[in-house]
């Protein structure tokens, strides 16, 4: 699909990153706990991959994080504080 450039790609790589950082793992920690090589991590957390709906639950779930508060983070990073409240406020 071309209707979203690679660069589209980079907040939710940037925040994958944060998370997996605050939960004090390393990418070859989390590839391990993926089951994917180390390139797997660091293509998505650099924006050169994309990160479906099923994925982005098993690396929270690999993380130990909420999904539904690290997607709602995530929101907040994309678009703003103000209007994700509303989007997830509906």
């Amino acid at each position: 699909m071309a209707w979203l450039s690679q660069k589209s790609y980079r907040p939710l790589g940037r925040h994958l990153a944060d998370l997996r950082r605050q939960a004090g793992v390393t990418q070859d920690e989390l590839a391990s706990r993926l089951r994917k090589p180390q390139p797997f991590v660091s293509a998505y957390e650099n924006g050169q991959r994309r990160v479906d709906l099923l994925e982005f639950l098993a690396i929270t779930d690999a993380l130990a994080q909420e999904p539904v508060q690290a997607f709602t983070a995530l929101l907040q990073a994309v678009r703003g504080p103000s209007r994700a409240a509303r989007r997830t406020s509906s």
